[in-house]
């Protein structure tokens, strides 16, 4: 059976898209990176999921654990038949220890992976007692603020060029500024950066690494609701081309920040900005999807599809 339903009788009923696992009753698996294409967009830069295969043509592992008694790391797999990270090989990697994300795996094709090999900044994937991280049925990593995942380049991305990034993430706490994502440079209008405000709780799309040249969008519900994100800008150098959208809705941009931006080549970051790796993201983290374009209705739209998927496996 497909945890996310691929006909009349599956967990969640009709089929509303082609991203779906194959149930063993003759529905192929077709990754959302193949759909985003169908519809029309461009193959992503780069993408990473400690919950889920993303493509049909990606056969390898999707993270790399480390048990934190024996410290042996592990390479962690998808099941065949659900296409969800492997729960059987992450509780015989991990069992009765807490397990932590070394690095996970890109599926793009392009071998961008994002990794930590400081033991003390990386996400927890398995407690000792709970087993295996989960907001509801959807299986994340937990980030405080000592956490986070990068690599040294900028996933090909460069300029002012347009950017799509689709991820699933929720904010459990925002006593400091937290960023789930950033690409580019370290200095004020060399970043790309989607983080939230702690001085107002408010979602931001930036071009800077700290408090400033941004765009603000006021939440939906809070701060801390769960679910899917789609944070893009069309190509261009000033960041009032930006749309931030929670959920599918299309947030409420409040202020008029018209900085422009020229991306740096520092690096890419999942769960810090890319000044010393400060404004840490403090929450849950399943899925992150990099487009070097501004995306169209169409692909749009399937990468919402997917995310509805994700939020129903949430609980959402």
């Amino acid at each position: 059976m497909s945890l996310f339903g691929n006909r009349e009788g599956t967990v969640f009923g009709t089929k509303i898209g082609t991203q779906w696992p194959d149930d063993g009753g003759g529905a192929s698996f077709s990754g959302i990176l193949q759909d985003y294409v169908a519809a029309g967009g461009a193959a992503p830069a780069a993408c990473w999921s400690m919950s889920h295969r993303l493509s049909s043509t990606y056969t390898g592992a999707l993270v790399r654990v480390r048990n934190a008694t024996t410290a042996v790391q592990t390479d962690i797999g998808y099941d065949a038949v659900t296409n969800m990270i492997d729960v059987a090989a992450l509780s015989a990697a991990l069992s009765g220890a807490n397990g932590f994300v070394v690095t996970v795996y890109d599926q793009s094709g392009n071998g961008r992976d994002v990794t930590n090999a400081t033991t003390s900044n990386q996400p927890k994937i398995w407690d000792s007692a709970t087993g295996h991280q989960v907001v509801s049925s959807l299986p994340v990593t937990v980030h405080t603020a000592s956490h986070y995942l990068s690599r040294g380049d900028t996933c090909g991305l460069t300029g002012a060029q347009g950017i799509t990034l689709f991820s699933w993430y929720q904010h459990t706490a925002l006593a400091a500024d937290c960023t789930p994502f950033a690409v580019g440079g370290a200095g004020a209008g060399t970043t790309w950066r989607v983080w939230a405000r702690a001085v107002d709780s408010t979602y931001a799309i930036g071009h800077s690494s700290g408090d400033a040249l941004s765009r603000n969008f006021s939440p939906l519900v809070s701060i801390t609701e769960a679910g899917y994100t789609v944070a893009k800008r069309a190509a261009s150098s000033n960041v009032t081309a930006a749309v931030f959208r929670r959920n599918g809705t299309v947030l409420t941009q409040f202020d008029a920040d018209s900085s422009t931006l020229t991306l740096g080549a520092t690096g890419t970051a999942l769960g810090a900005n890319l000044n010393t790796f400060g404004f840490r993201f403090v929450g849950n983290f399943s899925t992150m999807i990099l487009i070097g374009e501004d995306a169209a209705a169409g692909p749009l739209a399937a990468l919402e599809a997917f995310g509805e998927g994700l939020n129903a496996l949430a609980g959402l």
